[in-house]
């Protein structure tokens, strides 16, 4: 436990920093010691203050910090954990071959000692009263130590703060205490993956908002300014990834020209006349974001018909890269007779079940399965996370959603996502009852002309699920 201050160095560290190296001194008031903060930046290891610092790598180090039975003067070593026991305490030092450490005993005799140090050697300090025991273990070890109350478990794959220990594969655990040392134990987990394949898929077609008829007049209206452009989707106070647009045009109509991020669908009297994705690049490939389209005749069946305009956000770029201000939606929409339309706008998407009729667009499909999870997978002993494979699937775009949340989307080609966690608080035990996974696919291959071909081609579809490791917990 610590508490420091910052040590004014306006006059410099008192050793030389090198060009691209940082050195911060902080004075601990509850030890009535200093700390060292030495970073090194260059691609090459670096000497500061007599410190070999590795090449991107950073110390925390200790100056003149007493200890029961000794004190650290100066070290190029590293604490990894300190245990104390009345008047005995046991420190743990990270060795290291190109540095040392400077001790002084009870009686004021100091000494340097190597950091290359076998693991889990021992130096002990005795004043006759107390006692202080510096233990020098391997920085590979460290990374897979853990601290628990007044011990430290080495070897674990991790461990809970209860102190169960969990393990993937047959492992050797040491722990040590003060009170019993070192002790070893060999734990071995029997519990096997869980591989669940999912086929025969129940389908339906959902998204009714597109269907002619769909009463959307308590949607919200969209501002459409003079110059045609519309307000975002954003500004309408839709967040949603999938934002739905409906309104009216007249028989005249022979060209819309439109903008929309980032994928589009545009529909007349319920029948598509466009599927676009709209990305600024695709597959390496710049892609105007403006586009010209012609309507054929044959969908202007009417005096004035009902467009519906799907698009589906993707969001931002990983770190807010691009600009946060680009606006998503339908952001510019012009007919060639220059219609002003009464747009209305809502977020998600219905899904709905509903028969497959011949008559239908079939555009947004509903494919759901369902699948059982023992006990004992999600129980406090075991840590077995689930992940479902898109891998083989042959869908283009598709939104997952598992027990009805959404929890993934997957475009192949555009993203690098194959398979998707799923969280263990939004599945259910066997003894709770199934897990629903619906896939909303929006897409339709043009080779597919019926729609009960369609049908049968999702129906068909071949998913797993699958643990991507299994611990098990063991009490120390």
């Amino acid at each position: 436990m610590c508490e420091t201050e910052p040590v004014d160095l306006a006059s410099g560290a008192g050793f030389e920093v090198c060009e691209n190296c940082f050195a911060k001194i902080r004075e601990d008031k509850i030890n009535s010691c200093k700390w060292e903060f030495l970073r090194n930046l260059n691609h090459l290891e670096t000497y500061m203050d007599g410190v070999c610092i590795d090449a991107y790598d950073m110390k925390i180090l200790p100056l003149n910090l007493k200890l029961k039975a000794a004190e650290i003067v100066k070290s190029g070593l590293e604490i990894f954990a300190r245990l104390e026991d009345g008047d005995v305490e046991t420190v743990f030092l990270i060795s290291d071959v190109k540095n040392s450490i400077k001790l002084k005993d009870a009686d004021g005799l100091e000494m340097v000692v190597s950091g290359d140090r076998e693991p889990f050697s021992s130096l002990e300090f005795n004043d006759g009263n107390k006692v202080t025991n510096f233990i020098f273990i391997p920085r590979k070890i460290s990374n897979d130590a853990w601290k628990i109350d007044n011990k430290l478990v080495f070897g674990a794959s991790f461990v809970y703060p209860s102190g169960k220990i969990f393990c993937n594969s047959l492992r050797k655990i040491k722990t040590y205490s003060i009170e019993n040392g070192f002790e070893e134990r060999l734990y071995e987990p029997k519990l096997d993956k869980k591989k669940i394949k999912l086929t025969d898929f129940d389908v339906y077609f959902t998204a009714p908002e597109i269907e002619e008829g769909f009463d959307y007049s308590g949607w919200k209206s969209v501002h459409h300014n003079d110059d045609f452009t519309l307000c975002d989707s954003f500004c309408s106070d839709v967040y949603s990834e999938f934002v739905w647009y409906k309104g009216k045009i007249s028989q005249k109509v022979t060209e819309i020209s439109i903008t929309a991020r980032h994928i589009f669908a545009i529909y007349i009297n319920g029948r598509e006349l466009l599927n676009r994705n709209s990305y600024k690049y695709d597959n390496l490939c710049q892609v105007d974001e403006h586009l010209s389209v012609l309507i054929p005749s044959e969908l202007l069946e009417k005096h004035e018909n009902e467009i519906t305009i799907l698009v589906q956000n993707l969001g931002f770029d990983k770190g807010f890269t691009n600009d946060i201000g680009t606006p998503r939606g339908l952001i510019y929409f012009k007919t060639d007779t220059n219609e002003k339309i009464d747009w209305k706008i809502r977020g998600r998407i219905s899904i709905d079940k509903r028969p497959v009729n011949d008559n239908q667009a079939p555009y947004l499909a509903l494919l759901e399965n369902s699948f059982e999870i023992p006990d004992i997978y999600l129980s406090d002993d075991v840590f077995a996370p689930f992940v479902l494979d898109m891998n083989k699937t042959p869908f283009r775009r598709a939104t997952i959603f598992l027990n009805d949340i959404k929890i993934g989307r997957f475009i192949r080609n555009n993203s690098p996502q194959e398979k998707f966690y799923l969280p263990p608080h939004f599945l259910k035990k066997q003894s709770e009852g199934q897990n629903i996974l619906k896939i909303v696919v929006w897409e339709k291959s043009h080779r597919i002309k019926s729609v009960f071909d369609y049908k049968n081609y999702l129906e068909n579809i071949i998913l797993k699920v699958e643990n991507y490791k299994v611990w098990e917990g063991f009490n120390l």
